[in-house]
């Protein structure tokens, strides 16, 4: 017998009428308990509005969410910081409905909205929630000690950070949403995965230039015993390999800054990433609070439509960071150019050094030989690595624009253009 069937407040059934349009929008105050929703939140919950204000969130929590879950969601909330999770909720009938979640700080509590989830990471997240359940059980793991496990768990699947995860995770889910309804990739969506996908193959693409760094370390050595072998007319060339040494050591510094920015610029578009898809999904939650016809008593909507701006030009200015941290690696890249470009004259001085010295046995032409194979493999390279960051630099700015209007196609209101008819319909309302 399972968790669910074993505890007689819980039913092995979804709830009914629950549909991937639906999205929900809650309001909590600082310590979880609840201030507004909308009426899918009433209705899928099936508690009454009355039931659900003030009461605290968890009266929605379903037993079969392991408590590391929640641990991990609040702490990161305490901490300022936007969580997403999915969640398996209970309705008050007992029956069930799953979410991802997605919740942030606003001034005085979190807002969150939900979806609900329909993609395979779903599919995994439950298999894994299962293993967590066994061992809160099985182990008395405390919160913490489930959350940690939690973290283990997911980095032993290939996500870094929670916030990785979270990053894949709404990607998932926007776009497996977006398919089963029948509508096209949200343009927010599009450019957050490619920022993702551009990052991941410089990643490659730095490696690749760490190792060609690599086997050339020795190669000043090299030159200095090849010169070392033909007496004085090698004197010229020992001060190439000096100079060269140094080069190479500003080639190292260089690439290590590389690695800087890139690891930056991997962990901007995880945690922005997150938060304009995030804002798209609000934009959608607008539009959908905009339709109500009507509100649950003492929610105030010019309230909650102020809360959503200003969360929306937040997350809109996260758009503007990713530009400015895909210029960053850009210019950091350039750097490395220039640097890797001064080979060309150790390469040349070494080629006029060895015309002079009757018998090199092959030794400082193989060295220079080296050095032409490095320096093409380098640039090349640093050009497809800069080909790809102009590229993700537009990408970052239309996703700049996209979040600031709440990522509308043409002919379709954005965010912001909701929240202006929100608030007309509540002008009137008044008025009238």
């Amino acid at each position: 017998m399972s968790r669910v069937e074993s505890d007689k407040t819980c039913i092995t059934e979804e709830v009914p009428n629950y549909g991937l349009d639906d999205l929900f929008i809650s309001r909590t105050d600082e310590r979880g308990t609840i201030r507004a929703g909308n009426n899918a939140f009433v209705r899928i919950s099936g508690y009454d509005w009355s039931q659900l204000r003030k009461a605290p969130h968890k009266i929605i929590r379903h037993p079969d969410t392991p408590r590391g879950v929640f641990s991990l969601f609040w702490d990161r909330l305490r901490e300022g910081k936007p969580v997403g999770a999915y969640v398996k909720n209970r309705a008050a009938d007992g029956r069930y409905y799953w979410v991802f979640a997605i919740a942030m700080p606003v001034e005085g509590g979190f807002i969150s909205v939900w979806m609900k989830p329909c993609s395979a990471m779903h599919d995994r997240i439950m298999a894994l929630y299962r293993v967590l359940l066994s061992y809160e059980r099985d182990r008395a793991l405390k919160p913490e000690d489930s959350r940690d496990t939690l973290l283990q768990h997911l980095g032993e699947q290939g996500f870094a950070s929670y916030d990785a995860f979270m990053a894949e995770a709404i990607r998932a889910e926007v776009a497996a949403r977006a398919e089963a309804l029948g509508k096209p990739m949200p343009p927010l969506l599009e450019d957050v995965g490619h920022l993702q996908d551009t990052v991941t193959r410089m990643e490659k693409d730095l490696a690749a230039v760490r190792a060609s760094v690599y086997e050339i370390r020795s190669t000043p050595f090299n030159l200095r015993i090849q010169a070392s072998r033909v007496g004085d007319i090698g004197i010229p060339m020992q001060v190439i390999s000096q100079n060269y040494g140094l080069l190479a050591k500003d080639i190292e510094e260089v690439n290590a800054q590389m690695q800087e920015a890139v690891t930056a610029a991997a962990r901007e578009v995880e945690v922005d990433g997150f938060a304009v898809a995030a804002a798209g999904l609000m934009g959608e939650a607008a539009r959908q609070f905009r339709a109500q016809s009507d509100w649950p008593d003492g929610v105030e909507a010019e309230a909650e439509i102020a809360a959503f701006e200003r969360e929306i030009t937040r997350f809109a200015a996260r758009g503007d960071g990713l530009k400015r941290q895909m210029e960053a690696l850009l210019a950091t890249l350039r750097q490395l150019r220039r640097v890797v470009s001064g080979l060309a004259v150790v390469r040349v001085m070494c080629r006029i050094e060895a015309a002079g010295i009757a018998d090199d046995s092959g030794g400082i032409g193989e060295v220079t030989s080296r050095l032409l194979k490095f320096q093409r493999d380098m640039v090349a390279q640093i050009d497809r690595m800069d080909a790809e960051c102009v590229d993700a630099i537009g990408s970052a700015g239309r996703l700049q624009g996209q979040t600031a209007t709440g990522g509308g196609r043409a002919g379709r209101p954005g965010t912001a253009q909701s929240l202006a008819l929100l608030r007309e319909m509540c002008a009137q309302a008044k008025a009238g």
